[in-house]
């Protein structure tokens, strides 16, 4: 019964914004702040921050939740839960058996950009514009030490960067001018014979092979319907809360 209620608070929370957004938005065009052109404004960069850093949290959350070996903390969930990034598209999200999360997307700063690189103790190598990343397990000793960075660019003139590690350290930044990599990853790697993990990035083959297995089912959600719905209605009016701000401070 509480976490029926949680729900329905969760619910209620996130359609009294969408209220809120259009009693602000009531008599006038939807005004975008200038979004999408030129250098990132302040409000731009907090709304893209927050929105892609809560897509990567919710795939580093579920797979803590999923069911793992007690005897090596490997994750056992037959559900293949993915966060996907396509610097093409210049979108990101989670997903469970090639099936989009209802909420857990976002889209990229579209005057930007973007590239994929991972980072281990043998140095640096650009992944593919569109890849997908897996938490093999819990056990941090375990982990390989890698870290993958999504960096955008405008050129020369700013950059915006979103970095993230098997054993959950994440970060961002911004700055003016061309972006530089700072990463930390001095330690030994684990070698195959102490139990290490595989990569967090999911090969190709290894995707397909569990694609051909998800395909053939019709998995029931994994949460109720109201707290999906409620998630994407706070997504959609989200975006322009964030521009009502930039509005309010430009006048």
């Amino acid at each position: 019964m509480q976490q029926k209620t949680i729900y329905v608070l969760i619910a209620v929370l996130a359609l009294s914004a969408v209220g809120i957004w259009l009693w602000l938005a009531r008599g006038r065009d939807v005004w975008a702040a200038g979004w999408g052109q030129g250098q990132l404004k302040v409000s731009e960069r907090a709304y893209y921050v927050g929105r892609i850093g809560a897509v990567i949290d919710a795939w580093r959350n579920i797979a803590q939740r999923a069911k793992r070996n007690p005897r090596d903390g490997r994750i056992e969930d037959s559900d293949l839960t993915c966060l996907v990034i396509d610097t093409a598209e210049r979108r990101i999200w989670v997903e469970t058996n090639g099936r989009i999360l209802p909420g857990y997307e976002a889209e990229l700063p579209p005057q930007m950009e973007w590239a994929l690189q991972r980072s281990t103790p043998d140095g640096t190598a650009a992944l593919a514009s569109l890849s997908r990343f897996r938490i093999p397990g819990i056990y941090t000793k375990r982990l390989p030490l890698e870290e993958v960075f999504l960096i955008g660019t405008r050129g020369r003139q700013e950059h915006l960067h979103f970095s993230f590690t098997p054993s959950g350290n994440c970060g961002n930044g911004y700055g003016d001018g061309p972006w530089n990599m700072q990463t930390k990853l001095n330690s030994p790697q684990p070698t195959p014979g102490e139990g290490a993990y595989e990569s967090i990035v999911v090969r190709d083959a290894d995707y397909e092979q569990a694609k051909a297995r998800f395909d053939a089912s019709d998995p029931a959600p994994s949460e109720p319907a109201v707290l999906q719905e409620a998630r994407v209605a706070w997504a959609r009016v989200e975006k322009r809360l964030y521009q009502e701000i930039e509005r309010q401070i430009s006048m």
